[in-house]
């Protein structure tokens, strides 16, 4: 599989290749700076690169808070609820 690294300011994500870059990356200004990564080759840029490497979720946090300055939203939380089955609820014997 090859890959491409997309980069904006200090920070970039490497994709694959088959992923190109959307409307909104152009328009900040996104270009793609290596083409037609090897697996080996992409692990290496994680490693030993001048930019900051982000994964795919921080990547999108980052780019919308290029689009809303002021708001950065993060819909990215663990829930503590616990939901039952019907069978398995804790009911009281008497």
């Amino acid at each position: 599989m090859e890959y491409h690294q997309i980069f904006h300011d200090i920070y970039s994500v490497i994709r694959p290749s088959t992923h190109g870059i959307s409307d909104i990356e152009w328009e900040h200004g996104c270009r793609i700076k290596h083409t037609g990564l090897t697996d080996f080759q992409r692990r290496s840029l994680l490693h030993f690169n001048s930019y900051e490497v982000l994964n795919s979720e921080q990547w999108a946090i980052y780019i919308d808070s290029l689009t809303n300055p002021g708001v950065v939203p993060s819909n990215n939380f663990v829930s503590t609820r616990v939901i039952r089955d019907k069978w398995d609820s804790d009911r009281t014997i008497y």
